[in-house]
């Protein structure tokens, strides 16, 4: 009885001793288990002992006293993170922009609805310290071309619940045609840029109706 790489010769199984070859198991040999050693010492024992660390305070722990739990990890894909990375862009763009309109400016901002329910937008900007409702934006940005009618419906359901001035959909690059329908049905004002000039300058003409 040994650990298996005694028994290897050329890569084939042979006994250490009278130099056969060990064809079949259970007729030439047989496994009698697993046997550890320790790489520090070389000590062989059956059956090892794990034990955890916690990585933030090393309270050590065994393998009894720990709470087994599934952790997430997430990362973006990469037209996420450009989509990310455009995202922050034109809302710093546009977050300037209104604070330079004497705009009193929150982004992002979340208000509680007349259902209780939190909702979160972009920006929100307010005409003045007496103002009770909000002007809304919130951005849409797309890298194959085309934003979806989806964010026009997630910010019907919001101002539904909230009292809002006006509610503006920032479109990058532009807007599908079902969601400018429902845009209008909605009474959104929908803006369609392809950069953060072409967005400002649109806001700047339709706040004067506001």
């Amino acid at each position: 009885m040994d650990i298996e790489s005694n028994f290897l010769l050329d890569n084939e199984l042979t006994c250490p001793k009278c130099h056969v070859a060990l064809k079949n198991i259970d007729v030439d040999f047989r496994k009698a288990g697993i046997w550890c050693t320790c790489k520090t010492c070389r000590k062989s024992f059956d059956i090892p002992v794990p034990e955890h660390f916690c990585r933030t305070c090393n309270a050590k722990s065994t393998f009894e006293d720990v709470v087994i739990k599934d952790v997430y990890a997430y990362s973006l894909k990469a037209n996420g993170i450009t989509e990310s990375s455009l995202n922050c862009l034109f809302a710093d763009a546009i977050r300037k922009f209104l604070i330079e309109q004497d705009l009193l400016v929150k982004s992002p901002a979340t208000f509680q609805g007349k259902s209780g329910a939190q909702h979160s937008f972009d920006i929100v900007g307010f005409k003045g310290k007496g103002s009770e409702k909000p002007i809304v934006f919130d951005l849409a940005i797309s890298t194959s071309g085309v934003v979806s009618e989806q964010p026009v419906i997630s910010l019907f359901a919001k101002i539904f619940d909230i009292s809002t001035e006006k509610a503006y959909l920032i479109a990058v690059p532009k807007l599908s045609e079902n969601g400018r329908k429902m845009a209008e049905l909605y009474k959104i004002s929908a803006i369609e840029a392809r950069n953060q000039e072409e967005a400002i300058n649109s806001l700047r003409k339709d706040l004067g109706t506001v």
